[in-house]
């Protein structure tokens, strides 16, 4: 049958349905830029909270690099806060260290990270790295002031402890 004799008018129902498709079309692209402008703000959010994570495991990595009983100063048994033993540094520094000899287990514990010792007072020496571990070119670095402790001489000075913690 045809359309004119059923009573339905073509030109009218052809711009209805442009009329519809133009509204879906714009619907769409505002549904697309809600979704970009969503996809941006939750990007910059997570980038956000992956920065606060990093911070995080380095200031954990940092608090046990300094609970370590290889490296803190302990008298008659007593472990004080912040303090590294210079001579347990010294021995842990460098290619013939116990953290170089041991690197698997302290693989575990520290994982991809860097620990340097500075020493600032009574003059500033040469930075000590304890232990390095790297992997990749993204590190989020900490300082934590310290004392330095000399048993021998029964003399403390002040130092600071560096620890980069390397990401992926």
């Amino acid at each position: 049958m045809r359309p004119d004799l059923l009573g339905i008018d073509m030109k009218k129902s052809q711009m209805q349905l442009g009329e519809t498709m133009a509204i879906l079309l714009v619907f769409m692209v505002l549904v697309g830029l809600g979704f970009a402008f969503y996809m941006r703000v939750s990007k910059a959010s997570f980038e956000k909270d992956l920065k606060a994570q990093e911070a995080e495991l380095s200031i954990q990595k940092l608090q046990t690099i300094t609970h370590l009983p290889e490296l803190a100063c302990s008298s008659e048994g007593v472990i004080t806060d912040n303090c590294i033993d210079v001579y347990k540094a010294s021995a842990s520094a460098g290619p013939e260290g116990f953290f170089t000899k041991n690197r698997i287990y302290y693989q575990k514990i520290l994982g991809y990270s860097s620990i340097t010792l500075y020493q600032m007072s009574p003059s500033e020496g040469s930075p000590q790295v304890l232990y390095e571990s790297k992997k990749g070119s993204n590190y989020n670095v900490v300082f934590l002031p310290v004392i330095l402790h000399d048993p021998v001489e029964n003399s403390d000075y002040y130092g600071l402890l560096e620890i980069a913690t390397y990401t992926k």
